[in-house]
């Protein structure tokens, strides 16, 4: 094992060739620790790295434990990566799962193979693609090009989804904007604009802000909530459309199927499966069109605020106060997992596609849990495998490492007590 002590001057750049990467920030902490299984090599910051950027290249699993809010990039080929506790952080690639919280920023360069979940991003979130399920809470803006499984993104600035193969929840945003999603699409509590060119399944929105573009959904489409003055909701449907709204209303509805409104609705015009009308007062009403080619069914409440929306808020503060315990034991894992490379186990073999042990299965849990704090109602995942310890005694001697009271030895040592 090498153990590099520096002093940090800028941006850390680990050049990862093969392993997996823990990094933390640690409050009170001036310089720079890295922990790998295997050789490292150290070059020096010079004259042509920008703020003084230090190198490190290695090819086994690292971790590193660097002052609050450094730079750092990730370069090379990692396996699972998990972040917590640092500034601005770039990833090149990812060839396994992605758990991070407490960043100044994100970003990837290149594609995730694994799954994502990431909390309290101070800046922008920007990835390139995310082959597997993508998870996001509290975010000032979140952009992704491609997610490969479903996404969820809670209490977030901006959100600019390109194409998500899966199903897509959103719960409060400051707008939503999506090319493709072939799944369904559920939002709640938008406080944008809201663009969506493609639904493949069923589209819900309660809450809406002061716009819905709905140009293309390929399933049902139900919109609840309070429409706003001069607010412009357009939607094109190939199923049904239920409508449950207030506010004063403008409505154009034209339907192949059925077509049922409520008895507020003042009928300007009507024709077989075409209807104008108003609800309220026509001065600075919001103005929903709606075009489907299966049933239409518009129920408005007339003038008055919204209703509570379905879905309740995100409880952003308990799932920072989990996630900052859970990283903990991470880190605690990976540095004991280090510690047993000194008194020679072996290595498991990474050629091998089923990996049991080590880090990477310590980051692994990790993401499971953070993915199923941001989204508490997720499928239900694979059993972890047991320890043949107590596991409240491995969690109080997992603690006690991460707190510096006892050294990786000494933590192994009490663990095979166990």
């Amino acid at each position: 094992m090498s153990t590099v002590q520096f002093p940090v001057q800028g941006t850390v750049i680990l050049h990862v060739g093969h392993g997996d990467v823990v990094v933390k920030g640690q409050a009170g902490r001036g310089d720079g620790q890295l922990l790998v299984k295997g050789p490292v090599e150290q070059k020096a910051p010079n004259a042509t790295d920008a703020g003084g950027a230090h190198h490190f290249y290695m090819t086994t699993d690292v971790t590193a434990i660097l002052p609050p809010g450094t730079a750092v990039q990730i370069l090379g080929n990692p396996g699972d990566v998990v972040l917590r506790g640092v500034g601005d952080v770039v990833l090149e690639t990812c060839q396994g799962d992605l758990a991070g919280t407490e960043l100044a920023s994100f970003q990837t360069q290149c594609e995730v193979r694994g799954d994502v979940a990431l909390r309290t991003v101070v800046g922008t979130v920007d990835l390139a693609a995310v082959r597997g399920d993508l998870a996001i809470a509290d975010a000032s803006a979140v952009s992704v090009d491609v997610v490969g499984g479903d996404a969820r993104v809670d209490s977030a600035g901006a959100v600019n989804l390109g194409k998500v193969k899966g199903d897509l929840v959103t719960n409060q945003a400051a707008s939503v904007q999506v090319r493709e999603a072939d799944g369904d699409v559920k939002l709640t509590n938008i406080r944008g604009a809201i663009d969506l060119k493609r639904v493949g399944r069923d589209l819900s929105v309660t809450a809406p802000g002061p716009s819905l573009a709905a140009s293309e959904v390929r399933g049902g489409v139900r919109l609840l909530g309070y429409l706003e003055p001069d607010g412009r909701y357009w939607i094109n449907a190939s199923g049904s459309v239920v409508v449950k709204a207030s506010g004063d209303i403008h409505v154009n509805v034209r339907a192949r199927g059925h077509l049922q409104v409520g008895p507020e609705v003042q009928v300007e015009s009507q024709a077989p499966g075409v209807l104008v009308g108003w609800v309220g007062s026509r001065e600075h009403a919001a103005d929903l069109n709606i075009d489907t080619k299966g049933d239409a069914v518009l129920s408005c409440a007339g003038q008055g605020a919204p209703a509570p929306a379905e879905v309740p808020p995100v409880d952003v503060p308990q799932i920072v106060a989990q996630a900052q315990g859970e990283a903990a034991q991470a880190l605690a894992q990976a540095q004991a997992e280090v510690g047993r490379s000194l008194q020679g186990v072996a290595e498991p073999d990474r050629s091998h596609p089923a990996r049991t042990g080590g880090v990477g299965t310590s980051l692994r849990s990790l993401l499971r849990d953070l993915m199923d704090s941001v989204d508490p109602q997720a499928k239900p995942v694979a059993p972890r495998r047991a320890s043949s310890a107590p596991q409240d005694e491995v969690r109080t001697v997992l603690e006690m490492l991460a707190a510096g009271k006892i050294t990786a030895e000494e933590a192994e040592k009490l663990i095979e007590a166990l």
